[in-house]
């Protein structure tokens, strides 16, 4: 769900929040569908199928033509939304969305290839060491962000763009693949078997990547909105724990009752 406000193409009225249960074909849904896209794209954590999902719905019906840029102009070609800095874009160009799902669509083969070998014990030399990430930004079209506005030029230099999708090799599928060979074979197995929608999955299960909580899944969220979207998510924020506050009172007085 999209919790900040998001312009409706063509005005400045806003949709305060996306939702999935929406009709398909509203602004409501596009906002909760792009914020997915977006989550996915950020935290590499979620798998491939469920990225190529999101992307796939917003390309459907140009689904993405219902939302607005930051000025609430509407989008009217796919590469100029997915360009377009977060939260208004997905921050990245089509060609490296596609090769970020390559990337992670090639962790059950490389389970499977017996020319994989484990990696190097903790201090050894690491075969391919931060050569993945070289070659992997180098497939990446190098084609440059929108130039940000005004107020938005801290917001956009810290937003994830073309120029910043260079993984350090430990965050590569080649090195999670490695390390489950290492460290938990049986797991690796299954990876190549098809049990583990991505390596990072696998590297989960096998406690090798830890589960972000939910606090530091909301806060990577805050990290893209900007100054005023942070204000309105503080007030929201700040009446939800006021309201909490005054359901437990009324809970207190009832129970001395």
């Amino acid at each position: 769900m999209d919790i900040h406000q998001h312009e409706l193409p063509g005005s400045r009225r806003s949709v305060p929040f996306g939702d999935l249960k929406a009709p398909t074909d509203s602004a409501a849904y596009a906002v909760a569908v792009k914020m997915h896209a977006q989550a996915c794209l950020n935290s590499h954590e979620q798998d491939v199928e469920e990225l190529d999902a999101w992307v796939t719905r917003l390309r459907e019906a140009d689904r993405y033509q219902m939302l607005g840029d930051e000025n609430g102009v509407p989008y009217r070609d796919w590469q100029r939304f997915c360009t377009t800095r977060q939260p208004y874009g997905l921050g990245y160009s089509p060609t490296a969305i596609e090769q970020i799902i390559r990337e992670r669509r090639k962790a059950q083969e490389l389970a499977a290839a017996a020319d994989v070998p484990p990696e190097a014990p903790h201090g050894g030399a690491r075969p391919g060491a931060g050569r993945p990430a070289k070659q992997m930004v180098q497939a990446l079209d190098p084609e440059p962000q929108p130039a940000p506005l005004g107020d938005e030029q801290h917001h956009a230099e810290n937003q994830p763009s073309v120029r910043r999708l260079k993984q350090s090799y430990g965050e590569t599928a080649e090195y999670l693949v490695r390390r489950l060979k290492r460290d938990a074979p049986k797991v690796a197995a299954q990876l190549a078997e098809g049990a583990f929608p991505s390596a990072r999955a696998a590297a989960k299960a096998a406690g090798i990547v830890r589960e972000k909580s939910r606090v530091e899944k909301a806060n990577a969220l805050c990290s893209t909105m900007t100054d005023d979207e942070l204000i309105k998510h503080d007030t929201f924020v700040s009446e939800l724990l006021r309201s909490r506050n005054l359901r437990r009172r009324r809970r207190a007085r009832q129970q001395t009752k």
